[in-house]
């Protein structure tokens, strides 16, 4: 919450004081950001659901991945945070930028 309410504050104070360009900002930030948690809870639901297949009807979903690429970022906390930050970064990025692409 704090990360994103920075974000709005950068965003708005880039509109230098046109208050109409700052409130189509916010409106495009605010459905950007709006769509971002939609994403996250389909991905959260369909993270359990694969889950749930996997241990109770012992179907094999994500195979080899399961097996090598994800116990290394699961037990490694070093690299863990550091890609937890870089994609936190990259969001914030993203946030900003897409929230100043409106049409004038």
């Amino acid at each position: 919450m704090l990360i994103g309410a920075v974000v709005s504050w950068l965003v708005t104070k880039s509109a230098k004081k046109d208050e109409k360009k700052a409130a189509k900002y916010n409106e495009r930030g605010t459905l950007v950001s709006s769509g971002v948690v939609a994403g996250a809870a389909i991905i959260g639901v369909i993270g359990s659901l694969v889950q749930w297949l996997e241990q109770s009807k012992g179907w094999n979903i994500l195979g080899k991945i399961k097996e090598t690429i994800i116990p290394t970022f699961a037990t490694d906390d070093y690299w863990r945070n550091w890609l937890g930050l870089l994609f936190i970064i990259i969001l914030c990025v993203y946030m900003f930028w897409d929230a100043r692409r409106v049409k004038d």
